[in-house]
């Protein structure tokens, strides 16, 4: 019949108002969602009717009557000893943590970098191991470094304390030539841009 109502409030009103039909009944009229409808009677500035009231082919529910007798959920449905054994597999599996997990990779990783907790605190492993080792809190300026470039590799021979900039001008240096073209060209690149918005 009609399609969309949408640019037609003269319909719409006719129907919503005069045949007093629901905004469910509407939709299926136009083929679309009462959400839509209902935003189609606020652009025509059509009053809705109070939330629950009923539509024509749609009578407002009456409530059911609870028996007090009646538990409040199904009891007493026994599954077939083959469904209730998937059943249980399928609560295994999903609800397994940890190591019983079959998504378990070792521990909880932010970065790349393992992380564990202290006194109910997450820390990433390598500076707990370097704090260990100096017998003090690192700054915030300080850096970790792993010299074999394994970040899951926390053991003291394979990390050390460096500043900010000393681990950049490192891992500077251990980039290729041609990445650090590609680093330059794109700074470069955002730099322009920066300056032709202001």
């Amino acid at each position: 019949m009609i399609k969309s109502l949408f640019n037609n409030p003269e319909d719409l009103k006719r129907l919503y108002i005069t045949e007093g039909k629901s905004l469910t009944e509407i939709g299926y009229i136009c083929g679309v969602a009462f959400q839509t409808v209902g935003k189609w009677l606020k652009k025509h500035n059509i009053k809705a009717r109070p939330f629950g009231t009923k539509g024509n082919k749609y009578p407002k529910r009456k409530k059911r009557v609870k028996d007090p007798n009646e538990p409040h959920w199904r009891t007493g449905t026994k599954l077939s000893p083959e469904h209730r054994k998937n059943v249980i597999k399928s609560l295994e599996k999903n609800w397994a943590k940890g190591e019983k997990n079959p998504s378990w990779k070792g521990g909880t990783l932010d970065h790349g970098y393992k992380v564990i907790r202290i006194n109910g605190k997450k820390i990433r492993e390598h500076r707990y191991v370097m704090e260990q080792h100096l017998g003090r809190k690192l700054t915030r300026l300080e850096q970790i470094h792993h010299i074999n470039g394994d970040k899951l590799d926390n053991r003291i021979e394979n990390i050390m304390v460096m500043s900010n900039s000393e681990h950049q001008k490192l891992h500077w240096k251990q980039t290729s030539k041609e990445e650090q073209k590609k680093i330059i060209a794109n700074l470069n690149k955002a730099k322009a841009l920066k300056k032709q918005v202001g």
